[in-house]
This record gives structure tokens, sequence and C-alpha cells, in this order.
């Protein structure tokens, strides 16, 4: 059991620290015109 909770607050953690890089790499890219331009690309691909 001890472990099943570990292994969830890990996972939490993640999605909370995913989220978060998710919303800085989309705030960045929207400042600079060339990482905007880069991930319209990688989305096409």
């Amino acid at each position: 059991m001890a472990k099943k909770v570990v292994v969830i607050q890990l996972l939490l953690f993640f999605n909370q620290f995913y989220k978060y890089f998710l919303l800085i790499t989309i705030q960045f890219s929207l400042n600079t015109n060339y990482n905007y331009k880069l991930l319209l690309h990688l989305i096409q691909i």
C-alpha cells in the first residue's frame, strides 16, 4: 500500500510539473518569433 501512495504522489507531481513546463514553453515561444515558428513546425509533424 505504501508503494502505491508514493507512485500516486509522483504521478501528481509530474502532472503539475508538466503543466507548468508546458505553460512556460508556450509563453517563451510566443515571446520569440523563431521559437513560435519552430513550435508550429513541430506540431505539423
